[in-house]
């Protein structure tokens, strides 16, 4: 079965054989999802109408480094492994409950495998912030009051939460995290030096964090 999050042109579903599509727009086979990403009712999939390839689990639209977008196949294989190297992330705090804060994007292959997926395997609990990452100081109350010890994000993100008066002491509270998508910067080199969050940067769809 296929997931198609964004992005693909309903005339490619025949060519590629999708089940689904989640997007806003209203087209056969497809659902609109609510705030937490959940269906808001039940649909009837599409009838497989070539031969399978059952390996392959979601077609994603990513731009890698390049900034020109480009559809790529994530297989299972690949998603288990990626999920196996990195799930030492949880290991940090073994013992306490682990809560994850979601800012990032689940259409996007850093937000899907290494945010929702590897968190669905190993957390005990997801908080999805309703303005995704947006609002700074919604991410630093989230991380207060509900006792987050994970947040995984894009360094931009992590940037602006030290630039506040008590961020880089909440960021200090945190077991661990993920910081990919780009180059980190000084400023964060020297301040999350002695923290737990592991640091990745390349093409997003091998996955930030593996070096």
């Amino acid at each position: 079965m296929v997931y198609v999050p964004i992005g693909l042109n309903l005339h490619a579903l025949p060519a590629v054989d999708v089940k689904l599509v989640i997007t806003s727009k209203d087209s056969p086979y497809s659902i609109k999802p609510d705030l937490m990403g959940m269906p808001p009712e039940k649909i009837e999939l599409r009838n497989s109408e070539i031969n399978r390839v059952p390996d392959i689990r979601f077609i994603l639209q990513s731009s890698g480094s390049t900034g020109n977008p480009k559809f790529i196949c994530l297989t299972e294989e690949g998603i288990l492994s990626v999920i196996r190297s990195h799930n030492r992330v949880f290991e940090i705090g073994r013992g306490h409950e682990t809560v994850v804060l979601s800012i990032l994007p689940w259409s996007h292959c850093f937000g899907l495998v290494l945010d929702l997926l590897l968190s669905t395997f190993y957390a005990d609990c997801i908080i999805r912030d309703p303005e995704n990452g947006k609002n700074i100081d919604s991410i630093l109350y989230f991380i207060e009051k509900k006792e987050i010890t994970h947040l995984s994000g894009v360094p931009l993100t992590f940037e602006k939460v030290l630039h506040l008066p008590r961020g880089k002491e909440l960021l200090y509270s945190l077991h661990s995290g993920i910081i990919g998508g780009a180059p980190i910067s000084k400023l964060l080199s020297e301040n999350l030096v002695n923290t737990n969050f592991f640091v990745g940067y390349g093409q997003t769809e091998a996955s930030p964090g593996i070096c």
